[in-house]
């Protein structure tokens, strides 16, 4: 092994996911070694974490080696609904933060599209900058009446065009009385109204740790079993 990188974890509450991280992390293993450190977190005199050292072939592949080796093995290990954060530095430069938990493949996210990390990040920070624990209870409400009302203006938007009195104006911003070109300023108002649904709709989903896309498979035949009985399909 030519490179050495290092590893830490955020401090951590849950015995169960110290378990896990101390089956996973502590060494020495074959791409790393780690140790159990006490650390004062927010008023706690000696709250654990993990820190350590994970090895590559070359500089810039420690992080990859993490990804790929530890953060598959750990991942599954946490506890469902608890994120557990390991920042993990190159030798040569770079970091990178993983979100682990059991769902989410190791932080990796490879099921999810690509602005999902973005929003993730940008999401933590808000929460904690109210003085909220990131999908916690009291955040996952927020984002649930958050949802409910995005999900509100974009039927606001419909609702304008529905009844004549949308605002029509043409693709430069100018007031048009071309009905194609309102129908383009309906369909980009709503276009935007329809992604912050979804954004929101992730979150909250991130909040339950719910797998949507399994979900509805679960989900959408029983609902075509009933529209059958009902005899509305065939």
């Amino acid at each position: 092994m030519k490179a050495i990188g290092s590893f830490v974890t955020e401090p951590i509450r849950c015995d169960k996911c110290l378990m896990a991280a101390r089956e996973v992390l502590r060494g020495p293993g074959e791409f790393h070694q780690g140790a159990q450190i006490g650390f004062p977190y927010e008023g706690y005199p000696n709250l654990p974490i993990i820190a350590g050292q994970i090895m590559a072939h070359e500089v810039g592949e420690e992080i990859d080696m993490f990804e790929v080796v530890l953060a598959p093995l750990l991942a599954p290990r946490i506890c469902h609904g608890h994120t557990l954060r390991v920042t993990v530095l190159g030798e040569g430069g770079g970091e990178r933060i993983f979100h682990l938990d059991p769902l989410q493949g190791g932080g990796i996210l490879a099921d999810k599209p690509r602005w999902w990390k973005m929003v993730d990040e940008v999401h933590r920070q808000v929460a904690e900058g109210n003085d909220m624990k990131p999908y916690s209870l009291a955040d996952g409400m927020f984002l649930m009446l958050a949802l409910c009302g995005e999900v509100g203006q974009a039927a606001n938007v419909l609702k304008k065009l529905c009844r004549g009195d949308f605002d029509m104006r043409d693709a430069t911003g100018q007031p048009t009385a071309d009905r194609f070109d309102a129908l383009q300023a309906f369909g980009r108002a709503f276009d935007n109204e329809l992604a912050d649904v979804r954004i929101m709709l992730e979150l909250v989903a991130r909040f339950s740790n719910t797998n949507l896309d399994a979900a509805v498979e679960k989900k959408f035949p029983e609902a075509v079993k009933k529209l059958r009985k009902r005899g509305i399909i065939k």
